[in-house]
């Protein structure tokens, strides 16, 4: 009986590996943030003071770390609809930084620039190129 070869698993390419980096780092800052509401949150509270939209936020962050780590989880899986996943994500934070700017925050910059950032890893043709080898098969000449 022969045995049919184990495919060897196609390496992820550099801007993809970084890219997911960023994605954890950014998940992980977040989480922070999130936290870190949550406890302003609760002082706030505490002290019978208003807290308004400020607590409907923190969910909407948890929702996004959420969103992030799946997306970094998703690349490790090879799903070609986790880079997909990933623009929308960052589109978002970058329409989130666009609105900290007007309103005065200049943190803004920053979501801005990782948004920016990864976008153009996950569209570099590599990238490309191991998503559509990963999926589909090695390209056909």
């Amino acid at each position: 009986m022969s045995q049919s070869p184990v495919p060897t698993p196609v390496p992820l390419p550099r801007p993809l590996r970084t890219a997911r980096v960023i994605l954890w780092i950014q998940a992980v800052c977040i989480g922070l943030l999130t936290v870190l509401q949550f406890a302003a949150i609760a002082e706030r509270q505490a002290h019978n003071q208003e807290v308004g939209g400020f607590n409907s936020f923190a969910v909407v962050d948890n929702i996004l770390v959420f969103v992030l780590a799946l997306t970094a989880a998703l690349f490790v899986a090879k799903r070609r609809f986790g880079r997909t996943l990933a623009l929308v994500v960052e589109a978002l934070g970058a329409l989130n930084g666009i609105l900290n700017l007007v309103n005065g925050a200049t943190a803004g910059i920053v979501e801005i620039g990782f948004a920016v950032g990864v976008a153009s890893l996950l569209l570099n043709p590599q990238v490309t190129l191991w998503y559509k080898e990963t999926i589909t098969g090695p390209a056909h000449n």
